[in-house]
């Protein structure tokens, strides 16, 4: 898939590979999944938002990426702001940004 070169790999590509049984890739998802969650704990706690989006290519991934995620910040958030956020994926995925750059542009 990468031709034996680690900078062609991507995240969609490790997607695939978990989605097929790789214990590598699955390791690797688990570990984005843990930093991800770190982080987006963080910012539950810091601005304790209605709804984290995840997009890009992550997005894709849905809840092998997202449970996980969700699962650190019920454990390590504030506890009222762990029970009222939603972490879900970006509806338009990858294509997010040109969308927003879209419709930017039109406004302009």
């Amino acid at each position: 898939m990468t031709g034996n070169r680690i900078e062609n790999i991507t995240a969609e590509q490790v997607n695939l590979a978990a989605k097929d049984g790789d214990e590598l890739a699955r390791e690797i998802i688990d570990q984005a999944a843990y930093y991800l969650g770190i982080g987006v704990t963080n910012l539950v706690n810091i601005f304790n938002p209605e709804v984290v989006i995840i997009g890009g290519s992550m997005a894709d991934m849905g809840d092998l990426l997202l449970q996980p995620v969700r699962a650190m910040v019920a454990e390590k958030a504030f506890p009222l702001y762990a029970q009222t956020v939603e972490i879900v994926p970006a509806q338009l995925g990858n294509d997010a940004g040109l969308f927003g750059a879209a419709i930017y542009a039109l406004e302009q």
